[in-house]
Formats: structure tokens, sequence, C-alpha cells
């Protein structure tokens, strides 16, 4: 039985790096593949995520913050039993 060749290997040079596919029985469509996963694979080896930038946290929020801690805390407070004055805490 007559079989047909059609695996691709492709080589980066610069990086050394091979790939290899022969999935497909038509070679132009193996390397096309290769390539794809070639170029994925350089981009992933080379990609650098932006640095996240600081941000300040808005008035706002760091007043809400503190209404909120002093509601809990307003809470926790009156859970305890009077002192001998009456007060809570």
């Amino acid at each position: 039985m007559n079989k047909t060749d059609s695996a691709v290997r492709i080589r980066h040079n610069a990086t050394g790096m091979v790939v290899t596919c022969r999935q497909g029985r038509s070679q132009h469509y193996n390397k096309q593949r290769c390539l794809k996963e070639l170029r994925r694979r350089l981009e992933k080896c080379f990609h650098t995520p932006t640095p996240r930038r600081a941000t300040a946290v808005p008035v706002h929020e760091k007043q809400k913050r503190l209404e909120r801690k002093a509601r809990q805390s307003m809470k926790k407070r009156m859970r305890k039993s009077p002192d001998k004055n009456g007060e809570h805490g």
C-alpha cells in the first residue's frame, strides 16, 4: 500500500524552537497548522504582561468603608451587656 509522508517540521532558528505537525493528509494543511502553532508558542514565549498601575481609592469609598466599620462596631458594642452606669461597651 502506498503511503504519503505529509508531516511538516518547522524550526525557528533564533530560538531553536521546533514544531512538528502531521495531523492532516495534506502537506499544505500541515504547514499552515505548524506555522500557527509556532506563532502561538513564540507569542507565549515573548509575551510580557503590562504592569499593573496602582490606583488610589476614591475619597467617597474611604468614607463609606469607615461608616460601615462604625456601624459594625456599634452593633458589636450593643451586643455586650450594659455596665454599672447603664452604658453599653
